[in-house]
């Protein structure tokens, strides 16, 4: 690939405003990595992410790990995400993603780990610094087939929202005129459930945000008045 610079993606609000921020704001010349490990949603996390890379004239990777959530669900129950910054786990999006972008020849993966999802789990970021600091190790091998190459050296993980709320980040991609409603964070197959701690955090963004959610619930008003359509009330 001729783009240097990698973004694990998900179809999400989060990593899909990094993504316009990245090319419209700092120029990035960008190829995109999306994790299908056979999460419920993988469908629809697939046409956001599409989507996504048409919008922004940015190729896109979609890795086929759909045996994983299956696998995985044996022993950690049937409601991990084991993909993302927001799991109580060691992400192996993270490390399946930064694996794929150095050997695509990238230097650097973005993610869209923010502020709120860094104040609950604030052993994110040593964790993402222990990932980078086990690839800069890597070198050739001494013996052995095959011999390995250096495509670790020097690669980065950088969280351009780190200071960021999701709130700030909503937004943000309103300046950018991002098409939220073609995004999606619920895990759950078909529309948007309204009801998971996933929906409820997105509602509770563009509340705070004061903007607009035109996501389609399936139960839109699980949190006060909030759901397809819903607005906060203007602040003084």
């Amino acid at each position: 690939m001729n783009a240097k610079q990698c973004i694990l993606i998900s179809g999400g609000l989060d990593s899909s405003v990094l993504a316009h921020h990245l090319v419209k704001e700092e120029q990035c010349q960008l190829f995109g990595v999306y994790i299908n490990h056979g999460q419920p949603a993988a469908r629809q996390e697939q046409d956001a992410v599409k989507n996504m890379g048409k919008t922004l004239g940015i190729p896109v990777e979609i890795l086929d790990c759909s045996g994983l959530w299956s696998s995985f669900a044996k022993v950690a129950g049937p409601h991990i995400h084991m993909m993302t910054s927001g799991c109580g786990d060691p992400s192996a999006g993270i490390v399946l993603g930064a694996h794929y972008a150095g050997w695509a020849g990238a230097k650097t993966l973005y993610v869209g780990i923010h502020a709120d999802n860094l104040r609950t789990r604030p052993w994110l970021s040593k964790m993402i610094d222990y990932y980078q600091s086990a690839l800069n190790v890597i070198e050739p091998s001494i013996g052995g087939y095959p011999p390995g190459g250096d495509e670790f050296k020097g690669f980065r993980f950088e969280m351009p929202f780190a200071r960021m709320t999701k709130a700030e980040i909503v937004l943000l991609g309103q300046k950018l005129n991002v098409d939220f409603e073609r995004t999606r964070s619920c895990q759950a197959n078909g529309a948007p459930c309204g009801k998971c701690h996933i929906c409820r955090n997105r509602m509770d963004a563009f509340g705070k945000a004061g903007v607009t959610d035109s996501t389609k619930y399936a139960r839109p008003g699980f949190s006060g008045p909030q759901g397809s359509g819903w607005r906060a009330p203007n602040r003084r």
